[in-house]
């Protein structure tokens, strides 16, 4: 119980946090793209205060009171923000997942110092294999989607496979749905950012167990 508590009082604090980062760090990104009004209106308080809040009570009840509740927190934390802000504005900051896969790595240290170089193994992984995407397709997948892999990749190790699995059959949903309610025409025009997804995936992994360590 008192991981849950710690959990979501953690995952609201960061998204507090976050509403300040959604106001001003897009706005300091030349690539940031305008976004359709209702992509705004789900940034609004306390919708973000709330996903975080379940998401870090969800993630202590996954993990519980061990030391291994610190980078799940705080991976939790990020990923709330870093979806939010590529909701609204398409663009990953690097400022959000360079750190934060610094911190991934330094709280894996701490937490397990034997276990890093398989969090560093994970990094690599989601890093080379999201810039293949990247490279071969660079429509549909930027260099934000490949650093955010990267940050995974080094909180979850081996478990960004997984990770990124999950994206990719959660993107197809709403594709999928677009398709059925308006067409394979406007269906196949329609373009999403997939740092939510990839968001969400992450957070399958880690609520399902699949990170080896967690």
């Amino acid at each position: 119980m008192i991981a849950i508590l710690v959990g979501a009082a953690s995952g609201a604090a960061m998204a507090v946090a976050g509403e300040v980062a959604l106001r001003v760090l897009p706005a300091r990104v030349e690539e940031a793209l305008e976004q359709p009004p209702w992509t705004r209106s789900v940034a609004r308080p306390p919708v973000m205060e709330l996903v975080g809040a379940a998401v870090g009570a969800a993630a202590g009840a996954r993990v519980g009171w061990h030391p291994a509740l610190a980078p799940a927190l705080a991976l939790c934390g990020l990923l709330v923000v870093i979806t939010f802000i590529d909701i609204g504005h398409r663009i990953i900051p690097n400022v959000l997942v360079l750190p934060g896969t610094a911190l991934a790595l330094a709280l894996w240290a701490i937490v397990d110092l034997h276990a890093v170089p398989v969090h560093v193994a994970g990094a690599a992984i989601g890093f080379v294999a999201f810039l293949v995407l990247a490279l071969v397709s660079p429509g549909g997948m930027g260099l934000g989607d490949v650093k955010l892999a990267l940050m995974l990749g080094a909180f979850l190790g081996l478990g960004v496979v997984v990770a990124t699995l999950a994206s990719f059959l959660l993107s197809l949903v709403p594709v999928l749905l677009i398709v059925l309610v308006r067409g394979w025409r406007v269906g196949r025009k329609v373009t999403l950012p997939f740092g939510p997804f990839l968001a969400a995936g992450g957070l399958v992994a880690l609520l399902t167990g699949a990170a080896p360590i967690l």
